[in-house]
């Protein structure tokens, strides 16, 4: 009966979060607004997203990381990724995301995955990689090589013009930019850098694009 009362919340829940959830089928979003998309079969407990061409920032995406995070234990998702890359904050609400979800999270890599596509690949619970796929992994554009150290571009802050509280704007583009660096070294030295050879880690340090085949990272991670 217990079980019987959360699933019941849980379907009520996503159904106004904007999610069809009705017999064995699978149905399109209600709202046609959300970012990316997310399909899930109550009878099945299992829901799919997909994340594809260029990821846009993390507010796209509060409604299904609102789906996932509440999720029981029982539940499966999975999330199919192939694409460009995209905004680095959307990686890291994702993995935050998948880090405090209790449902079993698997990423699928259907595609060749570039820059944050390839990053966000890599936080599933389980990772799998489809047949001739690969990654793309290098430094978010804020890492500076010459100085091996992560510093704002310069064009970018300096299109920020005027304060806000009495700060200028280009302090708090140079202050978000400094911490958004600091999250991502946090998930990267876990989920990212021991599947990587020192020699690709060198590269990229440098400020390289690393490729790696879907074949031998599944090697790695096994």
């Amino acid at each position: 009966m217990k079980n019987l009362l959360i699933g019941l919340v849980l379907i009520s829940y996503l159904g106004a979060m904007g999610y069809v959830l009705r017999g064995g089928d699978i149905e399109e979003p209600i709202q046609a607004a959300l970012a990316g998309e997310m399909f899930c079969v109550a009878e099945q407990k299992i829901c799919q997203v997909v994340l594809s061409n260029t990821l846009g920032n993390s507010e796209k995406y509060q409604k299904i990381g609102a789906a996932i995070k509440s999720l029981p234990s029982d539940w499966k998702v999975n999330i199919d990724l192939t694409g460009n890359g995209g905004s680095i904050d959307t990686v890291i609400y994702f993995y935050n995301i998948i880090e405090d979800s209790a449902a079993e999270i698997t990423t699928n890599v259907v595609g060749p995955v570039y820059s944050a596509h390839a990053m966000l690949a890599m936080l599933g619970k389980t990772v799998h990689f489809g047949a001739d796929t690969f990654l793309m992994i290098h430094q978010p554009a804020i890492y500076d090589p010459a100085k091996g150290e992560y510093q704002v571009l310069e064009v970018a802050c300096k299109l920020s013009k005027g304060t806000d509280r009495g700060q200028s704007l280009t302090e708090k583009c140079l202050q978000n930019m400094y911490y958004n660096s600091l999250m991502f070294n946090k998930m990267f030295d876990k989920k990212i850098k021991p599947y990587m050879t020192s020699r690709e880690l060198d590269r990229y340090y440098k400020g390289y694009d690393v490729y790696i085949n879907g074949d031998e990272m599944t090697r790695r991670m096994i």
